[in-house]
């Protein structure tokens, strides 16, 4: 697994003065920080395209199909050991029997599919995050239904709320490490957050409550009846 150390300087300036100027107790706003947090994340977290997925299928120089899939005339091949067992390595620009390219291209559009429909799984972790920790956060429909081979492994995301007598702390724990964008990702989002209160404290947004509702709208909904 690998660990991850982020600067999170300046967040807890963050959470205090906007829980005084809000009147709103730091559990909601820690909560609401969190929120948008997590929303940023998924924002920022890239994902590859569909017509990328497609084009690098597609103009793949190799191709590796089971054994069982094509029997030539001329059983002289080049067979590889795969998780899946067996398979036959060809080289995409020779030229192939009608059958086996029929093979092929039904390969291809598996695999198509299935990358299509884990594009989105990497951004899903920080609905998963989310979804632990009760919060709510808007994300693409891709990402929302993003699975591989129907899977979307939530075990690899959690988040955690712990109260200790005055003590509260929010935790979110993204498993695909495989990926190290996602350090680089959760730095910006809470810098950003940072930067976005330095922002509008210098633009005076405390001085109004409806101001803060505007820039604020995980945090405070002022009651109009």
């Amino acid at each position: 697994m690998i660990t991850a150390e982020i600067n999170t300087a300046g967040m807890d300036e963050v959470l205090l003065k906007l829980s005084r100027a809000t009147d709103t107790p730091m559990v909601d706003v820690a909560r609401a920080e969190m929120l948008s947090i997590l929303e940023a994340g998924q924002k920022f977290t890239p994902s590859a395209s569909v017509q990328g997925i497609k084009d690098r299928i597609a103009m793949a120089e190799w191709m590796t199909l089971p054994v069982s899939a094509y029997a030539p005339k001329r059983p002289v091949r080049r067979v590889i050991d795969t998780k899946n067992g067996p398979a036959v390595v060809y080289r995409m620009t020779n030229r192939f029997p009608a059958e086996l390219w029929g093979q092929m291209r039904s390969f291809m559009n598996i695999r198509s599919h299935l990358r299509l429909a884990a594009r989105g799984l990497l951004k899903k972790s920080w609905l998963q995050v989310a979804a632990h920790l009760g919060l709510d956060i808007l994300v693409p429909g891709y990402v929302a239904r993003a699975a591989w081979k129907g899977n979307d492994y939530p075990e690899d995301n959690r988040g955690r709320e712990e109260r200790s007598g005055s003590g509260y702390s929010l935790t979110g724990e993204i498993g695909r490490t495989y990926d190290r964008r996602i350090k680089a990702v959760l730095q910006r989002a809470i810098t950003g957050r940072v930067k976005y209160f330095r922002k509008n404290l210098e633009k005076g947004v405390f001085d109004s409550l409806e101001a803060i509702e505007r820039a604020y709208p995980n945090l405070l909904k002022i009651n109009r009846s």
